[in-house]
């Protein structure tokens, strides 16, 4: 399965948690509770949470029935108010899906204490592999360039890809293509282009990444560069670029492994704002 959708990279976010510690008339003090606002941030740009299908929140351990709370996702991040005891250590874990494919996790333990603020951070990482554009997020002046990077996330013996970014023209032009090899080549193979593997279209707004390692037991796994993209700025305004890898849109398109097996992933885009 590959899902391909336009959001930003949720790389990195931060878990803040604000709110008072507060005793219920009837508890006792080893009851007391903090109602606790908790919201997630994105420290590596902005995030275009509302393409996500949502987010959720699990707060479990210390012997508290497990707390699970839909996020209310925003442009910037997402929110959600939980009430948890104080004094006791808890997990808290955040989920994100899109469609009901859980394609980002993090968590951390924390002790909420009360009459304070309470903050932790903590790291979202990819479920499954993802092929992204970054930054996510950037500005550019008219007629300047700005170069975008596209990046393999996650892999498991990837040996071959095929990826389509979608522009607006009017908006942008494609002035220079590079490859970067380290990643691919970082198990000892070569790195090979298809014919019109690594072309763009400034008429149709279309660049095509079309890469693959021989010999393909020499695939690769993890994270790293795979290829740049300059472009220039030519219209002002919010312009979206668009990746596509769904195999079945085109035979050309999908991620690989070294058996020639098509991996589950998903594909992440960006947005560039002339000014």
């Amino acid at each position: 399965m590959s899902i391909s959708r336009a959001i930003f990279p949720l790389l990195m976010g931060a878990l803040f948690f604000s709110g008072c510690g507060e005793q219920t008339p009837t508890a006792p003090p080893s009851g007391s509770s903090a109602s606790i606002s908790a919201a997630v941030r994105m420290t590596e740009g902005s995030l275009a949470t509302l393409a996500l299908s949502k987010m959720v929140l699990k707060v479990s351990g210390g012997g508290i029935s497990t707390i699970e709370k839909e996020m209310e996702l925003s442009a910037g991040g997402a929110r959600a108010a939980v009430n948890v005891p104080v004094d006791v250590n808890l997990t808290y874990a955040v989920i994100a899906y899109m469609d009901t494919t859980e394609v980002l996790s993090g968590s951390t333990t924390y002790t909420a204490k009360s009459g304070v603020d309470n903050e932790i951070d903590i790291a979202l990482d990819f479920l499954v592999p993802a092929l992204i554009l970054s930054p996510a997020k950037v500005t550019v002046n008219l007629n300047d360039s700005v170069t975008v990077y596209l990046s393999a996330r996650k892999m498991t013996d990837l040996a071959t890809f095929g990826a389509r970014v979608h522009f607006d023209p009017a908006a942008l032009q494609v002035i220079d293509l590079g490859r970067e090899d380290e990643f691919l080549s970082k198990a000892g193979g070569v790195v090979m282009q298809a014919p019109g593997g690594f072309t763009k279209d400034n008429v149709a707004g279309t660049v095509e990444i079309i890469l693959s390692i021989f010999p393909s037991s020499k695939s690769v796994s993890g994270t790293g560069t795979v290829g740049r993209i300059v472009f220039r700025a030519v219209k002002e305004g919010l312009t979206e670029l668009q990746l596509i890898t769904d195999s079945s849109t085109d035979g050309k398109l999908g991620l690989y492994d070294k058996d020639a097996v098509l991996l589950e992933s998903i594909a992440l885009g960006s947005d560039i704002t002339v000014q």
